[in-house]
């Protein structure tokens, strides 16, 4: 019983939960979960909790730079 429930936690946290998030953000799970291993390595748990919405933010920069027909400067 203890294997079958660790099992259904790996799935849920490594395959269900970075699906959702990514729908909820735009963001591709495997720059979700990027996005979380490098803001634990640099912030620790404050890390953690602003890596998701830091992602976004670059994500969404990266993509209004990118549609951007005429240089900013």
């Amino acid at each position: 019983m203890l294997v079958v429930a660790i099992i259904i936690e790996q799935i849920i946290e490594n395959v269900i939960a970075p699906r959702l998030l990514g729908g909820f953000t735009g963001l591709n799970p495997v720059w979700l979960l990027v996005s979380l291993l490098i803001g634990a390595k640099i912030g620790g748990v404050v890390g953690l909790l602003i890596a998701v919405p830091m992602a976004g933010f670059i994500k969404s920069t990266a993509t209004v730079w990118k549609t951007q027909k005429r240089p900013l400067l």
